[in-house]
């Protein structure tokens, strides 16, 4: 690589700044960022560095994105893992979407290769004059780590404390202000007994952030608010984070009939709940119940859920969570979405219905429990279904129709155009490694995977225990 020549840039800038040739250039993966850049169009590329956990030997992914983009807000990326290599294409519609304002890079042959050790980046043009230098620490992976403590220091300040159980009165206190709020919630039409309907219709001008079943992994929801711009969009309130419901009861094997994780999702659900409270919802599943009718593996997690929250909490705590499910949304929408748990209702429907829906257990069952008909769900709902329930909203055709509930396979977390089925998703959260949202970027409707880490330890031992506040637990 030949140094940049040019009068006026001081020696700094020119030992810093190379460009890019017809031969690769290969910059060491070192914990450095980097920036691609031709012109006025620039690209990060930052190392996917851990808050809570050495790297160790392990390569990290790295995240590339379009910086003024990532400044002002909530914004789109690609992530490129090791052994991978990433071809810039004018093309593809998430590389114009995470290249934002610098997509004149992407009619320049770019691509870059994740070899481990090296990152190689060539181009197809060598005369469109692409830049590539090192940003300085205080503008790169460091920077983000910053953002990303920030962001989990106020998740910590809300929760008032290190993240472990509240103290049953603490609970119980935290509960009944979040039951008072949903008796009033905002962006709810009234239903026919004058309280707060099934039904949440979120303003056009505020992001969604839409997080699939967690299952008791308060890390995959620590992950995601750490991530991105959600927080400061939370603070902003320029977005809005929906849960789409079954936010307890464990997954994995041996956990299935252990309920201590979903005690503590639960007061974190809460403390957000108080935190944002027009920005911050929750929309009920099937496992959202004490009904002894849930079960998976053979385990009645719901049952054993109202056990464990009477034997902790005792009576009055159960009575208002079980209030709790009752008062919450069933179904979420705006412009550009609409999202539940479940599915789409069999029956012919009405925006008035889906407002009402508290009032009819057979739609309540429905959109919590149903699944896409196929193979081996010869009752679920279908493809014309779906297209009904747009109808009744008022929406496109091709508005983002996004559940969870029924994860592809055992490692996926998201699953697009579901059995063929146009802007119909899966968004499912409870990997054990990885945890997906959808959100919108510069009016597009798109999924994003982040990395979990282990954030409730990580913020009980430091960081959360200087940041908490004064909250009696």
């Amino acid at each position: 690589m030949n140094r940049e020549p040019g009068p006026g840039r001081s020696l700094h800038s020119r030992l810093r700044r190379l460009f890019l040739p017809a031969a690769a250039a290969t910059l060491p993966v070192d914990g450095s960022s980097h920036e691609i850049a031709r012109g006025a169009a620039r690209l990060h590329l930052l190392p996917d560095l851990p808050l809570a956990a050495d790297l160790g030997r392990a390569a990290p992914d790295f995240l590339v994105f379009e910086p003024g983009q990532a400044a002002a807000g909530i914004h789109h990326f690609l992530r490129l893992r090791p052994g991978k290599r990433l071809a810039l294409s004018a093309s593809a519609p998430e590389h114009l979407l995470a290249c934002g304002a610098a997509s004149g890079l992407l009619d320049c042959g770019l691509s870059i290769r994740h070899a481990r050790s090296a990152l190689v980046i060539r181009t197809a043009r060598p005369e469109a004059g692409i830049a590539v230098r090192r940003l300085a620490e205080e503008d790169g992976a460091a920077r983000a780590l910053a953002e990303r403590r920030r962001a989990l220091r106020c998740v910590a300040a809300a929760f008032g404390g290190p993240l472990s159980p509240l103290a049953p009165r603490a609970a119980l206190s935290a509960l009944r202000e979040v039951n008072a709020l949903l008796a009033r919630e905002s962006f709810r039409a009234k239903d026919s007994r004058g309280v707060p309907g099934s039904l949440l219709d979120l303003p056009p001008d505020v992001t969604p952030i839409l997080v699939g079943d967690l299952h008791a992994r308060a890390d995959n929801l620590l992950s995601i608010l750490g991530s991105n711009a959600f927080c400061r969009g939370l603070e902003q309130g320029a977005a809005a984070m929906i849960l789409l419901g079954d936010a307890v009861h464990p997954e994995a094997g041996d956990a299935l009939a252990r309920m201590d994780s979903s005690v503590l999702m639960m007061d974190l659900v809460f403390a957000l709940k108080l935190r944002f409270p027009e920005r911050f919802f929750y929309v009920v599943g099937n496992h959202d119940s004490f009904s002894p009718e849930i079960a998976k593996a053979g385990v009645r997690q719901s049952l054993l859920w109202s056990e464990h929250v009477r034997a902790l909490r005792g009576d009055e705590y159960h009575q208002e969570l079980a209030r709790f499910y009752a008062l919450c949304p069933l179904m979420a929408c705006s412009k550009d979405f609409i999202a539940c748990h479940g599915g789409a209702p069999r029956a012919a429907i009405t925006r008035e219905l889906l407002v009402g829906a508290r009032q009819d257990e057979s739609l309540v069952r429905e959109i919590t429990t149903k699944r896409l008909r196929g193979r081996f769900v010869p009752g679920g709902y279908m493809r014309a279904d779906v297209r009904r329930l747009r109808r009744a909203l008022g929406l496109a055709n091709d508005t983002a129709f996004v559940v969870g509930h029924h994860p592809r396979a055992d490692f996926e977390t998201v699953w697009m155009d579901v059995a063929g089925t146009p802007h119909h998703h899966v968004v499912y959260s409870a990997r054990a490694e990885r945890a997906a949202v959808f959100t919108r970027v510069a009016g597009s409707f798109v999924p994003q995977v982040y990395r979990v880490e282990p954030l409730a330890e990580w913020l009980t031992r430091g960081e959360g225990a200087a940041a908490g506040g004064t909250t009696a637990r």
